[in-house]
């Protein structure tokens, strides 16, 4: 939803309008967010790797609707590319720890998993692009930060329960299996 109207956020909070460079920091902090989604995936797993971004990324959508506060100014442009930068990480840094995570319920699956992910992800930007023109045709531009960041959060709190049932029925299986012998 953020990134979507993303063009009029960033002019509302600094009153530049050409915004590349602020996309170009952007893709960096989302190519570091990508090295560091599958390095922490590798390390902590998926679990937790999903659940750092999900929350991190939820606050850094959100300090785009609390940097409407500023008045257009040097320390608003500079704000903003922190938040730019920082943005990529846990939103691209996800990437890595959802595939483990989705190939890790049925590896026999895998293509087919990744493929119904990468579609639930574009139709997540599809319906992120119409529940932001809501949010701005009933308040204001201010608030889709905050809408986004509460987006996230539901989904943090799905994963989490998504997880915790992976977690039982693997170890509900691994009990059926061990009892076997």
């Amino acid at each position: 939803m953020t990134y979507t109207y993303i063009a009029p956020i960033i002019t509302e909070i600094t009153a530049v309008e050409n915004i590349s460079a602020f996309l170009f920091l952007l893709g960096i902090g989302a190519l570091f967010g990508n090295l560091v989604g599958g390095y922490l995936t590798d390390r902590i797993g998926a679990p937790k790797t999903l659940k750092l971004s999900l929350f991190g990324f939820s606050i850094l959508l959100a300090a785009f609707s609390l940097l409407m506060i500023l008045t257009p100014s040097t320390l608003s442009i500079i704000l903003v590319g922190l938040v730019a930068l920082l943005w990529g990480i846990p939103g691209f840094g996800m990437n890595p720890a959802l595939n483990s995570f989705l190939i890790s319920l049925k590896p026999s699956q895998a293509s087919m998993i990744l493929s119904f992910s990468a579609s639930a992800l574009y139709m997540g930007i599809g319906l992120g692009a119409i529940v932001g023109g809501g949010v701005i045709s009933v308040s204001s531009i201010n608030y889709v930060g905050i809408g986004s960041a509460i987006l996230v959060m539901v989904a943090l709190i799905i994963f989490v329960f998504v997880n915790r049932a992976t977690d039982r029925k693997a170890s509900i299986s691994n009990q059926n299996y061990s009892g076997q012998y």
